[in-house]
């Protein structure tokens, strides 16, 4: 185990930093308002008269339920694993000195079809990031939560990765995940 990272961040810092993690948790939390809307709704279809559209509605509902419960039990599967990978990458990783190739601001605009003035501007924030374990250069592109200044990350500058022997192509910075440089 390696000293310097035996403090973990809390499951609420790691959510907010780690974007996996934040995908699955989202993921359960469609699944449960969806499990809680079909709940809420069924009551009313039922006691609508019979009709083809009843059994259809009801139906749709026996379906939708099911989805939801398929998209808890998908999403609480990968949140368990991502989070276990990350405790393990950083209880038990071997910390490497890195190089910050680059640092990339991608721009996401998206329209809102039916109104001109309405519009979502959004970011992307990626390091390229360079090191050397057991003798290979690996190049990797890593997505960070906000822009990298906030992590202490800068072009042409050097950093910390966290990784695993099992895994050296998936590293994890050390500035964004436990706060220290």
């Amino acid at each position: 185990m390696n000293p310097e990272t035996q403090s973990l961040p809390s499951f609420k810092s790691l959510y907010f930093v780690d974007l996996p993690l934040r995908r699955s948790g989202k993921l359960c939390l469609a699944g449960v308002v969806l499990a809680a809307g079909m709940k809420w709704i069924s009551p009313s279809i039922a006691a609508a008269p019979a009709s083809a559209d009843r059994d259809f509605d009801m139906s749709l509902t026996h379906y939708a339920t099911l989805a939801a419960s398929g998209m808890i039990f998908l999403g609480l599967i990968l949140l368990v694993r991502r989070y276990l990978l990350v405790k393990r990458i950083l209880t038990q990783g071997n910390i490497i000195r890195a190089m910050v190739d680059d640092l990339e601001a991608v721009e996401v605009r998206r329209e809102v079809e039916d109104s001109p003035i309405s519009r979502t501007v959004g970011h992307s924030y990626y390091a390229w990031i360079r090191y050397t374990y057991q003798g290979a250069q690996r190049t990797v592109r890593l997505r960070l939560p906000s822009s990298g200044f906030v992590f202490g990350l800068a072009k042409n500058h050097g950093t910390q990765v966290v990784l695993l022997d099992s895994k050296p192509s998936q590293p994890l910075i050390r500035s964004v995940y436990l706060g220290r440089a």
